[in-house]
């Protein structure tokens, strides 16, 4: 042991494979150990440690945890092992078997270091490597094979204080950078550290642009020099973000034959060829696709990519977050939502994220099955549907009740329906508002293009066929529906949910459980949180074989209610 020890080297430059996963050097430190070859490598771990004493159990239980949740750590970075104190004392003893056990890892030299020498904030605990008489942080370089993402982002470190883009012009697909979860422990101020999180390309973020996934839009504006609020308090929670994902241009719903700027994402799901939908398509197809990855970020309600992705998917409460620096889509509904895979830290994201959140989830005391929209045709997809209900009413003792929202609007309507059915009263609130505010959103833009450039921006058929719609609503017309939407809104507040004197949730279906390939031609629709319940099988076009579709319902309660807590008791 000593200082001047050495360490196996390979040659380098600033980019290298180690193993089978490739890596490139950043966030850089000068080596307290002297005793880098200036062509050379060294690779390293580096263990903070506050104690006197390692014992041979605690080294297998460090390892182990490294092993399992971090995918930049691999044991050839156990070559050298530092021992960094938190004190100015640099001497540590060794349990029985430690050095046995080092020696069995692959390890063949160890240092002592005091924070004397350097500080562990600047040389936390995990992976490195030694070269031109610095320590490196090695951050593992993933392909974006899916085209998920629109821009990649290189994470914080102690020596930055913005974020910037990864890009290299000699590489055909996007490569996402990603640091050690190790460089991250979590504390009650910061208990998202270590979560890797993609954003949608509709959040401003500080140092690079907001494209819409629009080339037009992508040339005219420059780099905002802002991050959105909500994005802000995730990275102030400890939360990474890796990149921006792509959307449907201009946040408007878009099939992938449709996607004239920028491909359209790839879904991984059944025979990989079925569509990610939109307009959250890159978030959700990014997040089903790469296990890297933890939480996506997105907007609108994130429904139907949740559902074809296979995902988790919650739609905040209107006002829950700051929506500053979102690009607004229909203005009095425009909120972020998530994708996750795992259950658990989609509850712990949210609580960290909303401002007040500190209230326990309640279990439901009604479970309302929607007649309006169930049973379906499916028969494969009614069976799983039934399954995850009888589950459900099994985790929170509440038998579910059949209703039907038409009828129940017939026998106890609001007196503002005037005789009119929910299907009449609804029927062009359900998109003149949306249209109209989604074409006068856009005036600036319309009006900047042309004047910088004296032409109009180049748009996709279906946004010209929307604008054209929107432009033609009046701005009447437009707060008629805004009214009628309100008073849905709070009759189905007051009569479907009861709230605030019952936690309702409402199940229903959304999707069909057959294939919607990504080559079909597409097909307009008109048209809270998200559960998949099960598979169904389908016969693929692509693959000539039985593939498997994710099946989800939709469950929708009173704002303010947490829709996790009667899952938690299921899954």
């Amino acid at each position: 042991m000593g200082s001047g020890s050495q360490v196996r080297r390979v040659q380098t430059a600033t980019r290298t494979w180690i193993g089978d996963r490739e890596y490139s050097f950043h966030s850089h430190v000068a080596d307290p150990r002297h005793s880098v070859n200036s062509s050379m490598l060294g690779l390293l771990t580096v263990i903070v440690h506050n104690g006197d004493i390692l014992k041979n159990s605690n080294l297998k239980e460090n390892v182990a945890e490294a092993e399992s949740c971090d995918d930049v750590f691999q044991r050839s970075f156990l070559d050298c092992v530092v021992f960094l104190s938190t004190s100015n004392n640099p001497s540590l003893q060794f349990g029985e078997g430690v050095e046995a056990t080092l020696r069995s890892y692959g390890n063949r030299e160890i240092d002592l270091l005091s924070s004397d020498d350097i500080s562990p904030v600047d040389l936390p605990s995990g992976p490195y490597v030694a070269y031109e008489g610095h320590i490196w942080q090695p951050w593992r370089i993933y392909k974006d094979s899916q085209s998920a993402f629109v821009l990649s982002l290189e994470p914080y470190t102690p020596h930055t204080s913005s974020q910037s883009s990864h890009t290299r012009s000699d590489v055909s697909e996007m490569e996402i950078v990603v640091a050690s979860r190790l460089y991250s422990k979590r504390t009650s101020s910061r208990p998202l550290s270590g979560v890797r999180i993609a954003v949608k390309d509709a959040f401003d973020i500080n140092g690079t642009k907001t494209s819409l996934c629009n080339r037009a839009y992508n040339e005219l504006y420059p780099k905002s020099n802002e991050t959105a609020p909500a994005i802000s308090r995730l990275i102030s929670k400890g939360a990474t973000i890796v990149g921006k994902t792509k959307l449907s241009s201009l946040i408007s719903k878009e099939d992938p034959t449709e996607a004239t700027d920028y491909l359209a994402p790839f879904n991984p799901r059944g025979d990989g060829y079925q569509t990610p939908s939109g307009s959250s398509s890159g978030s959700a197809a990014a997040l089903a696709s790469y296990n890297w990855l933890d939480v996506a970020i997105a907007n609108g309600s994130g429904r139907m990519p949740a559902i074809l992705n296979g995902l988790f998917g919650l739609r905040l409460s209107h006002g829950c977050v700051d929506t500053t620096s979102l690009f607004a889509v229909f203005n009095t509904f425009d909120v972020p939502s998530l994708f996750a895979r795992d259950l658990k830290l989609l509850a712990e994201v949210v609580h960290a994220w909303l401002p007040d959140s500190s209230a326990e989830p309640s279990s439901p005391d009604r479970i309302l099955w929607l007649e309006d929209f169930l049973p379906t045709s499916n028969a494969a997809q009614m069976r799983l549907i039934e399954d995850f209900t009888s589950d459900m009413e099994s985790a929170t003792a509440v038998k579910r009740i059949n209703i039907s929202l038409a009828q129940l609007w017939a026998s106890e309507p609001p007196v503002e329906a005037r005789s009119e059915s929910l299907e009449q009263y609804l029927d062009k609130a359900g998109w003149e508002p949306i249209f109209f505010d989604q074409y006068h959103n856009l005036d600036n833009f319309r009006e900047d293009y042309h004047k910088q450039y004296h032409r109009a921006p180049y748009v996709t058929r279906y946004n010209r066929w929307k604008w054209k719609l929107g432009s033609a609503v009046t701005q009447e017309q437009r707060d008629d529906g805004i009214a009628r939407i309100k008073v849905y809104r709070d009759w189905l507040l007051k009569t479907v949910l009861r709230s605030p004197e019952c936690n309702t949730i409402l199940i229903l279906a959304v999707e069909s459980g057959h294939p919607s390939y990504r080559d079909a031609q597409p097909k307009f629709v008109l048209t809270p949180q998200l559960r998949n319940v099960g598979q169904v099988p389908y016969e693929s076009e692509v693959s000539g074989r039985t593939e498997q579709l994710r099946v989800s319902v939709s469950l929708i309660g009173a704002p303010g209610e947490f829709l996790l807590a009667p899952l938690s008791g299921m899954y």
